[in-house]
């Protein structure tokens, strides 16, 4: 019994996975071109006017990130969930946690690869940076941003459980988040994720593209020193716009798509049920 709950368990956390990394791959492919503006304005660069192809330069690779990025997140928090203990407060959190530094560990070389991408062809190494003389390629800065999809995957759920207890004593049965509702209270999540740790993002996107030399800290003061505390949030209202979005649209997918594999499963049982009292 209990190695069939584990095999259950398993599953369950391989469809919800399976279910953030397509969400994740539709949602980066449909909002590429916002992040191609988004990067160019965090790395320095002003976005020229482009159109045709420039705009969809290296979707193929931010999307194959995005994908695997949620994929190990989503696996990652599912099992340390189930290996935790019940009852204690700060699960959530440190779940989420647990299962943001397992991303960047697995994926943060294909996240710095897909975004030089975006920026190829581009006047890089504008301040003289060379790839020897590069010590961090915003590994550093990754890391600290571990607490982004913590404060963001928190927020989300303790926003969803709530809408999920008002909506199913509205309605006395248990009742479903729904497509529209899983795309505002993701986007809102997302929102505060975003302005809570966005100079961290900058200091990541500068390190990655090559332009800045030193560790995270170095590169923080470099920037305040050059552009002010603006600096620190210059690209903010694109990443706002794209993250927020991004994170709306792959959320309304994958509990779409959870809600479609949980009514297969529920067929599947009842047609093993009926299967059985037929054949008694």
């Amino acid at each position: 019994m209990g190695s069939a709950a584990t095999w259950q368990a398993l599953a369950t956390s391989l469809a919800s996975a399976t279910s953030a990394s397509c969400g994740a791959s539709c949602a980066c492919v449909l909002l590429h071109p916002l992040d191609v503006v988004k990067t160019k304005r965090q790395a320095g660069w002003v976005a020229k006017e482009e159109v045709g192809r420039k705009w969809w330069k290296g979707a193929a690779s931010k999307a194959t990130h995005a994908a695997c990025a949620q994929f190990v997140f989503f696996y990652a928090y599912a099992l340390a969930r189930s290996a935790s203990k019940e009852g204690w407060s700060g699960k959530d959190a440190a779940c989420a946690w647990t299962a943001a530094m397992a991303t960047v560990c697995a994926t943060h070389q294909l996240d710095t690869w897909a975004t030089r991408k975006q920026l190829q062809g581009e006047a890089e190494d504008k301040d003289g940076t060379e790839d020897g003389e590069r010590k961090d390629n915003g590994w550093t800065a990754a890391m600290v941003l571990t607490v982004n999809p913590v404060v963001q995957y928190v927020a989300y759920e303790a926003m969803r459980r709530k809408v999920m207890a008002w909506k199913t004593k509205r309605r006395g049965k248990e009742a479903v988040l729904g497509t529209q509702v899983a795309f505002a209270v993701g986007a809102a999540s997302k929102c505060i994720a975003t302005i809570t740790t966005y100079p961290l993002v900058r200091a990541k996107v500068l390190q990655q593209v090559k332009k800045a030399r030193g560790n995270m800290f170095q590169v923080l003061v470099d920037v305040y020193r050059k552009e002010g505390v603006a600096g620190w949030y210059r690209g903010l209202k694109e990443q706002l716009f794209k993250t927020v979005l991004q994170a709306a649209v792959m959320m309304a997918i994958k509990e779409r798509l959870d809600q479609m594999q949980h009514n297969l499963i529920q067929a599947l049982k009842m047609y093993r049920k009926t299967k059985r009292i037929i054949a008694d």
